[in-house]
């Protein structure tokens, strides 16, 4: 084997220069060291180059459910009172309804029905009270039994002031032509069975609820007291 002793690289390439090869490697590095450290280059991870969230979020206004449908604008169901409407258009006072709690003491003689639950009862089966003048004592929630033919037929009726009063009349003709004049307490007028039984009767309606119910029709003529605030009611 021959040995070329002494011979270099330039002997061997006349074209090789010393250090060709590491300064183009060098180039290379520095080149692409330099493209990594550039701060023009993109960065995929540079925040500035993402999709800011402000940007894709749907605007608030015209996505939150909560402002679809403004509660102001939704239709209230109607409403309406469950009391009557009083004799001038306007809506029951709860007074209207409400009696003072009667005083009683010793029975008085016209309530030949007794006195319970200090209620003078006039009972015109017992006594006809045809034609005549009947009026409440004071003092007592009263009840006046029209029932029989014509028992109280022209009869005028007065209630006592303060408390409850009720007319009962049942049968033919019995409180006809009668005239019934309420006072500062309810006041209600029942007429059940007979011909004619409430044919003609006024019922002068007072500072409370005056209510008069028909079973069969009736022919009753209420006339309301000026001003008061409370049901007047014929049938």
């Amino acid at each position: 084997m021959t040995v070329l002793a002494g011979t270099g690289c330039k002997e061997l390439n006349p074209d090789f220069q010393p250090g060709a090869s590491e300064d183009g490697a060098s180039e290379s590095a520095t080149t692409a060291t330099a493209t990594m450290t550039d701060p023009d280059a993109t960065d995929p991870t540079d925040p500035g180059d993402a999709t800011d969230p402000s940007e894709t979020t749907s605007d608030p206004e015209t996505t939150d459910p909560t402002l679809a449908t403004d509660p102001s604008a939704t239709t209230e169901p109607a409403t309406t009172s469950s009391n009557e409407d009083s004799s001038t258009g306007e809506p029951l006072p709860p007074e209207c309804a409400t009696d003072l709690a009667p005083v009683g003491g010793e029975c008085p003689p016209e309530c030949n029905g007794g006195c319970t639950d200090d209620v003078c009862t006039i009972d015109c089966d017992v006594s006809p009270c045809f034609n005549m003048d009947l009026a409440c004592p004071a003092g007592f929630a009263c009840s006046i039994l029209c029932q029989g033919g014509s028992s109280c037929e022209g009869a005028a009726v007065t209630c006592p002031e303060d408390h409850a009063c009720t007319v009962t009349c049942d049968g033919n003709s019995a409180c006809r032509n009668l005239d019934l004049t309420c006072a500062s307490g309810t006041c209600t007028l029942d007429c059940l069975n007979g011909p004619n039984v409430c044919r003609d009767l006024d019922m002068f309606c007072g500072s409370k609820n005056s209510v008069a119910t028909c079973a069969s029709g009736g022919v009753i003529n209420a006339v309301p007291m000026d001003s008061s605030p409370c049901l007047c009611q014929a049938c």
